[in-house]
């Protein structure tokens, strides 16, 4: 028998707005399917006119490289309202407009979400694995696209930092403060949906990793409500998630607040979710007793990666209580010994034998030293209190973990653009122990010279991928017993 081949009676939306020829294939044209974009023959005459006209909506902006135009803006905003109040053929022009900008930015789908998961994903996994991990093949697929908003926002994460000016215009880029704008107005529809807590917690990565940490915690804070919704109607069978799915993002959530907490050097922030608030009890709640084994397939949501995520995220979190109160002059609910016995047991139960090299590779175990060495640094410069011979010797040792971590890092990290290939919280614990330890002036005198030359040649090349990095350089070259390097 011939086989007969369905094809649509119009074109589809994405070919006609191009004036580009369509094989009307059904479901799904061959130009959308190479383009990973949704494919809609309805008609709609509304899209047409719009997209038709110059100027274009993404392209080169004088004194601030390549950016979202003002067109840009406009018609993401337009097709965003037109979601809110469920206009007909509305997710589709959204879509339309969002695959346009990633188009004119020559943007390739699978490029970014490969970035993603390498920086992002291990360590706050806000999209489904299923998505990505499986090439172009699995992107491709008709039944479940990649949301057009999540992929604005990966985009907006691994775009360069190097590409565009430095941090006081990163706060003022266009694409930026629309996708800010476009978030708020989404959250004015009546139904909050999955995909809404992911997409506003990962701008909250991306202001968190570009030294921002004021607006993260901010970005973070609108998701604690969102959280709360989006669970109560998984319980209640009204949203196609998981409670596994919720839990992981929950977590996510936990993680990013401690990261933006400790990330931040000239700013002191509270914790979103402190160690006695709603979401971090009911974390508590849901961990069992011991570390879940090695999953047959490695996974950043298989249960041994969310329980040591999970663990170190609670005990960090002490610690970043108890920091908060010493700089703040506030009454501790702990003591310094009980929160300095949490991190160390679970440093203990984490690490069963030296193997710095992985310490840098884990973002959570990296967390922990992190926090560890931050904690005993709080204790010794609170002038009101004076470290015990025992304390002494754990500060000690600490920093002498901290700095194993940036040797390895110093001997593993060769070329700068390694440095876009590892998770960038990793990244930022490391090198915030860095910091850490050369304000030590006793130990910052007994670098090796060329593990000193080292550092700064990885700060460098990390202040240029992640805006984080700025304030790290600029706090060692203050240090008046480091030699100061000039940066390219």
């Amino acid at each position: 028998m011939i086989p007969v081949t369905s094809k649509a009676s119009n074109v589809c939306a994405y070919c006609r707005v191009r004036k580009q020829r369509c094989d009307r294939m059904w479901p799904q044209c061959s130009r959308c399917a190479a383009k990973l974009t949704p494919c809609d023959y309805t008609p709609h005459k509304e899209l047409p006119s719009r997209l038709d006209d110059s100027p274009s909506l993404y392209g080169e902006l004088e004194g601030s490289g390549h950016d979202l135009t003002a067109r840009g803006r406009e018609d993401l905003i337009q097709a965003a309202s037109d979601w809110v109040q469920d206009a007909p053929g509305s997710r589709n022009k959204f879509s339309v407009v969002v695959h346009a900008i990633l188009e004119l930015a020559d943007v390739s789908v699978t490029t970014i979400m490969d970035e993603y998961a390498r920086c992002i994903h291990s360590w706050s996994p806000l999209m489904d694995e299923d998505v990505y991990l499986s090439g172009a093949d699995r992107l491709s697929r008709r039944d479940r696209p990649p949301s057009p908003l999540l992929l604005l926002l990966v985009f907006l994460v691994t775009r360069r930092t190097c590409a565009y000016p430095r941090e006081a215009q990163r706060r003022t880029r266009v694409l930026y403060t629309t996708l800010k704008q476009l978030l708020v107005l989404l959250q004015t529809s009546n139904d909050v949906e999955f995909e809404l807590v992911q997409s506003t917690m990962l701008l909250a990565v991306y202001e968190c990793a570009n030294g921002m940490a004021t607006q993260a915690y901010l970005t973070l804070s609108s998701c604690s409500g969102m959280l709360a919704i989006v669970e109560s109607n998984v319980l209640q069978g009204r949203e196609r998630r998981s409670q596994d799915e919720v839990c992981s993002l929950k977590v996510a959530a936990l993680v990013l607040d401690r990261m933006i907490a400790l990330s931040a050097l000239t700013t002191s922030l509270p914790l979103i979710y402190p160690t006695n608030s709603p979401l971090a009890r009911s974390i508590l709640d849901a961990l069992s007793g011991t570390i879940p084994p090695p999953s047959l397939h490695p996974s950043a949501v298989s249960p041994r990666k969310l329980y040591i995520r999970a663990r170190v995220a609670l005990e960090s979190g002490r610690i970043l209580e108890y920091i908060y109160t010493l700089k703040n002059g506030l009454p501790s609910q702990e003591t310094y010994e009980d929160v300095e016995s949490g991190i160390a047991g679970l440093i203990k139960s984490l690490v069963k034998k030296a193997e710095p090299y992985t310490w840098m590779m884990c973002d959570a175990i990296a967390l922990a030293f992190c926090s560890q060495l931050l904690l005993h640094q709080a204790q010794a410069l609170n002038t009101a209190l004076s470290l015990a011979p025992k304390t002494n010797l754990a500060f000690c040792y600490a920093r002498r973990m901290a700095w194993d971590m940036v040797r390895v890092g110093i001997e593993k990290i060769d070329v700068e653009t390694y440095i876009g290939q590892l998770p960038v919280a990793g990244l930022c614990c490391v090198l915030r122990a860095a910091v850490a330890v050369m304000e030590t002036q006793e130990v910052a005198e007994a670098v090796d010279p060329d593990e000193l030359v080292g550092l700064e040649r990885i700060m460098i090349a990390f202040k240029e991928r992640w805006g984080v990095g700025e304030e790290y350089w600029k706090r060692i070259q203050a240090a008046p017993f480091i030699r100061p390097a000039q940066a390219p």
